[in-house]
């Protein structure tokens, strides 16, 4: 992919509604399996692993869902030891600017 030498490409398609990174695990596998058997000085060699890209997403993902809990614990609590502030300022929010009761 230097320039030199000859070059073959190849896509892998994962179907709808399959899952992403168990797809491309599989193909990893399967790259693993077959490399063996290649003649001498043939190589496969990824040139776009989503794998990260997937993994990135789901850790922020995690993180948001994380917050959104820790959030919600910290209103119901509040609710439950001062109900009528609480709600006070529930209502300002929602006046203000509403998407503020969760971000």
């Amino acid at each position: 992919m230097n320039g030199t030498g000859e070059v073959v490409g190849g896509i892998a398609l994962k179907r709808d509604g399959a899952d992403s990174l168990a797809t491309i695990d599989n193909i990893k596998a399967k790259i693993a399996q077959i490399t063996p058997g290649l003649l001498e000085g043939v190589s496969i060699k990824p040139v776009y692993d989503r794998s990260q890209l997937i993994g990135s997403a789901i850790h922020t993902l995690k993180h948001i869902l994380l917050e959104l809990c820790h959030r919600v614990r910290e209103r119901a609590f509040e609710t439950i030891t001062d109900p009528i502030r609480t709600f006070r300022s529930v209502g300002a929010a929602i006046t203000r600017k509403p998407e503020s009761l969760f971000f």
